[in-house]
C-alpha cells in the first residue's frame, strides 16, 4: 500500500474515531411477504455513518477514498445549519472497516465486533438466510449487546492502549508521513 493511501485511509479512520458511528442496528417491525401475509422481521445490519454539518467536504472526502451514500438533511439544526450524512451498510460496511480497522483508535473495538458480525452474517447458508432461527438471532443479539455494552461505557477518551492491546498494533502517523 503506498503512502497516499495510507495517508487517506488514516484520516478517514480519524474521521470515523472522532464524529462516526460503527454500530449493529436491531429491525423488529411487522412486514408483509410477497403474498401479502404478515410476518415478524426480527434482524440485525451492520452500519458505518456520520453526520456533520456545514461542509459536506469530508464526507465527499470519504466517498471518493473508500465508498458510501450521502445526503443532506431537509431539517436543519436549531441554530439553522446544514445537516449532512454519509453510510455504508452490510458488506459495504465490512470491506471500509476492514480497510480502516488498523488506524481506528477509539472506535477499535466497535470496528471487530463489526467485522464478527458482519462475517457471521455471511457465513449462514442461503436456505437459512430469511427464516427465523432461534439460535442465529441469540448469536447476533449478543454481538448486539456487546458493541451497546462498549458505547455505552466509553465515559471519556482512552489515550493510551488497554492491557491487551500494544501501541504497535496502529499504525503511527509520524511514520507515515516520514517514510
Amino acid at each position: 500500500m503506498g503512502k497516499s493511501t495510507e495517508v487517506a485511509l488514516a484520516y478517514c479512520a480519524g474521521l470515523i474515531d472522532g464524529e462516526g458511528c460503527i454500530s449493529i442496528t436491531r429491525t423488529d417491525q411487522r412486514r408483509r411477504d410477497r403474498q401479502n401475509r404478515p410476518w415478524n422481521s426480527k434482524g440485525f445490519r451492520l452500519f458505518l455513518n456520520m453526520a456533520i454539518t456545514d461542509d459536506d467536504k469530508p464526507l465527499k472526502y470519504l466517498i471518493g477514498t473508500i465508498g458510501g451514500k450521502t445526503y443532506e438533511h431537509k431539517r436543519r439544526t436549531t441554530t439553522g445549519r446544514k445537516v449532512y450524512s454519509w453510510y455504508l451498510d452490510g458488506n459495504r460496511a465490512l470491506r471500509a472497516i476492514k480497510k480502516l480497522k488498523d488506524y481506528l483508535i477509539i472506535k477499535k473495538q466497535e470496528a471487530l465486533i463489526g467485522i464478527e458480525f458482519q462475517n457471521h452474517i455471511n457465513r449462514v447458508p442461503s436456505n437459512l438466510k430469511y427464516k427465523f432461527n432461534p439460535d442465529l438471532y441469540a448469536e447476533r443479539l449478543e454481538m448486539y449487546n456487546r458493541m451497546k455494552k462498549i458505547k455505552r461505557n466509553r465515559a471519556g477518551v482512552e489515550t493510551k492502549p488497554s492491557e491487551n492491546e500494544s501501541s504497535s498494533d496502529s499504525p503511527n502517523l509520524k511514520e507515515i508521513l516520514v517514510t
